[in-house]
């Protein structure tokens, strides 16, 4: 499976882009760009909204590459020799040159990328209430906080 895009080299590893992680990129733009950001957020510009819109099809494209890049590392670092990874539209895959030849090596490969997604969500979460400070969701409404948010602004302690 030699299609794609080559867009890196990390670690001595090449990440390949599949194109079909392009169709993924474009619906998340697109959705969130011209949907969900003017429905939030009706005063931001089109500019704005489409900035912010690309900007989080990177963040969730760099997520999958964490995800991946952490398995190719414990792999390597249990002796697997691991020359690519491709992203593709149901997420990525690390090309091992061979399968793991103990359980404990297989387990620590599998377990990594979850826990990686885990320590990312704990951080970004904490970044974000550094930024905005506390606030309170009603769960009956969470689009009303969510309207509050801007890409780079905090919560207005009055509108909450």
């Amino acid at each position: 499976m030699n299609r794609g895009l080559r867009i890196a080299r990390i670690a001595g590893i090449d990440i390949v882009l599949d194109w079909s992680l392009l169709l993924i990129f474009m619906l998340i733009t697109v959705s969130l760009s011209a949907g969900v950001f003017p429905a939030w957020h009706p005063e931001w510009s089109a500019g704005l909204s489409w900035a912010t819109g690309l900007g989080a099809a990177v963040m969730f494209f760099a997520s999958i590459l964490a995800y991946e890049l952490s398995h190719a590392l414990v792999g390597r670092a249990q002796g697997i020799e691991i020359r690519r990874i491709t992203l593709f539209m149901f997420g990525g895959m690390a090309h091992m040159s061979k399968e793991p030849q103990r359980w404990r090596a297989e387990l620590l490969m599998a377990a990594v990328g979850p826990l990686t997604s885990l320590v990312l969500g704990i951080l970004f979460l904490a970044l974000a209430n550094m930024l905005t400070g506390p606030i309170e969701v009603d769960l009956e409404h969470p689009e009303e906080v969510l309207s509050l948010l801007g890409p780079v602004n905090r919560i207005d302690s009055a509108r909450r």
